[in-house]
């Protein structure tokens, strides 16, 4: 299902475990997932949270009291960080692959 170069996606009716472990069996690979139980499976090192659903998870808290807002407020912060410097990255990719076109 994934190679150097491609990763295939299957679509399940149901999100349960068995549907990621045969999805993932055969591979080694840093899965990025939400924090779903199904991929629970997976040895943390394997692991990758989306940044997407951390951002949504730290909104939340953010909106809570005391030490549960601060948490909040600054994971929000480390996420506007992250997603500024992924701008960045792309934008820097797509400048380097326009100088090697022209």
């Amino acid at each position: 299902m994934f190679d150097s170069h491609r990763a295939c996606f299957s679509v399940e009716p149901d999100r349960h475990e068995d549907h990621a472990k045969e999805l993932l069996t055969d591979t080694k690979a840093i899965v990025t997932s939400d924090r779903w139980w199904a991929y629970a499976h997976l040895p943390l090192e394997r692991r990758q949270i989306c940044w997407a659903h951390l951002r949504r998870g730290f909104k939340a808290h953010a909106e809570g009291l005391a030490a549960e807002k601060e948490l909040g407020q600054h994971g929000l912060a480390l996420c506007e960080r992250i997603f500024w410097a992924w701008e960045i990255l792309r934008a820097s990719l797509f400048l380097c692959k326009r100088l090697w076109l022209v």
